[in-house]
């Protein structure tokens, strides 16, 4: 959807860079059983919290929930980096209609906690609740669960944060399936990589370990990771 409306530059830039991300992210992605439960917890409550370590794929997984949102239900999608920019996000009015869906990747912090971080977004929950609420603006926000569960506790308080469906990938009943493993070898890693079918079942049937998508993403870009075969896979299977 044309977005040059806007009376916000700014806005206008977050979004078209939101566009191309997207399109660039549209390749080599498996469908999951853990992506198609967030999208079925997402359409029903409007909000989602993906939770996943370092290489699990929570990033990805988020923007494939962007990317099918605004192409199936015609949501503007948006990528905020900073409680700031939420305020730019146009309101609703007779002339613009518009929906969105938001994504706010590793919200507290990417490698550490950041508690500069959690304070403005503190300040901005209030003010986000309603439209959320609405399902005016559909929300997905990630991050690193060893970095979320040094401010849960004090998050609790907020309407947003409250009952907010949560997917944790790498764990329970959202650990990637051999099945799901052996299509993303298939799918993601290059024919030119040499890998055999028995090659790829026993990678897949190894007990799972996390960073798995991202290890087969780097390997499909990196002829050193190549190189060393079966080897290199094996550390993330």
């Amino acid at each position: 959807m044309e977005i040059r409306h806007c009376t916000d530059r700014r806005f206008e830039n977050i979004c078209d860079s939101t566009k191309a991300l997207l399109t660039h992210e549209d390749t080599g992605y498996v469908s999951t059983y853990y992506e198609r439960s967030a999208m079925r917890l997402l359409t029903e409550h409007g909000r989602i919290f993906i939770k996943g370590r370092s290489g699990s794929g929570k990033s990805r997984l988020g923007i494939r929930l962007l990317a099918t949102l605004s192409e199936n239900k015609s949501r503007t999608p948006v990528l905020l980096t900073s409680a700031e920019e939420w305020k730019l996000i146009p309101k609703t009015t007779a002339h613009d209609r518009r929906r969105y869906i938001v994504m706010l990747d590793d919200v507290f912090g990417s490698s550490n906690f950041v508690p500069s971080s959690v304070d403005g977004w503190k300040r901005t929950f209030d003010i986000m609740w309603p439209s959320i609420e609405s399902k005016h603006i559909f929300l997905v926000i990630t991050s690193r669960p060893e970095i979320s569960i040094q401010c849960e506790n004090e998050l609790k308080k907020y309407d947003l944060m409250q009952d907010m469906p949560c997917v944790t990938l790498d764990e329970g009943e959202y650990i990637l399936q051999e099945s799901e493993k052996r299509k993303m070898l298939q799918t993601i890693c290059p024919t030119k990589s040499g890998l055999m079918p028995k090659e790829i079942q026993d990678i897949a049937s190894a007990r799972a370990t996390l960073g798995f998508p991202q290890c087969c993403k780097f390997f499909a870009s990196s002829k050193q990771a190549q190189s060393k075969g079966v080897s290199f896979l094996f550390q993330a299977a």
